[in-house]
């Protein structure tokens, strides 16, 4: 099985995140686009297919892998020579949202600090636990509030698009264990 045939099998669309800061992430996010039936279906295929393949391992003896810690990207931006930042804002980011606030190789982050002169990172947090990551955002006030508001108008345009599927549409995001992807994508990278 691949992932197009998953697609197919739930009516759903889908897409596997593997680079940015999730390239040697212990848990990589499947992105389900379609009603909420067909993501039920794709969760519960992909888990089917993981399930699957712990048991043939436990058969034979094998261990399923696992993970311990995890280290999100963090974007170390500049400061008034070590002196405490003016304001700091913690700011909530859904989890499958983190990526688009990051960029392809930080460059989003990067451009959102040398814009607005604010130290932008995310925190660290084990992937594992449930709910959205913050993005500490510190510098002068008027860097941090235009660092905000420039975050908050990205997620807002994002979620605009991801809505547009039409009545119902809905998306969701399963994190895959990174020694499980292979089994999610199928052979030879068929996506």
């Amino acid at each position: 099985e691949t992932i197009k045939d998953l697609a197919v099998q739930s009516g759903c669309k889908m897409n596997m995140v593997q680079d940015g800061i999730y390239a040697n992430a212990p848990e990589k996010p499947l992105r389900m686009h379609g009603l909420p039936h067909q993501i039920e279906k794709a969760r519960q295929l992909v888990s089917g297919i993981i399930q699957q393949q712990e048991f043939q391992n436990q058969q034979r003896g094998g261990g399923g892998g696992g993970f311990n810690s995890y280290n999100s990207y963090n974007s170390h931006g500049g400061g008034a020579g070590g002196n405490p930042p003016e304001a700091t804002a913690q700011l909530p980011v859904p989890k499958e949202y983190v990526g688009v606030v990051i960029g392809r190789s930080g460059d989003t982050i990067k451009r959102l600090q040398a814009d607005t002169g604010a130290a932008v990172k995310f925190n660290t947090v084990d992937p594992a636990v449930p709910g959205d990551r913050h993005l500490v955002i510190s510098g002068s006030k008027e860097a941090v509030a235009e660092a905000e508001s420039r975050v908050k108008d990205l997620l807002a345009k994002v979620a605009m698009k991801d809505s547009k599927g039409g009545p119902n549409q809905q998306s969701d995001v399963y994190h895959v264990p990174a020694n499980k992807c292979g089994l999610v994508i199928g052979k030879k990278g068929e996506t």
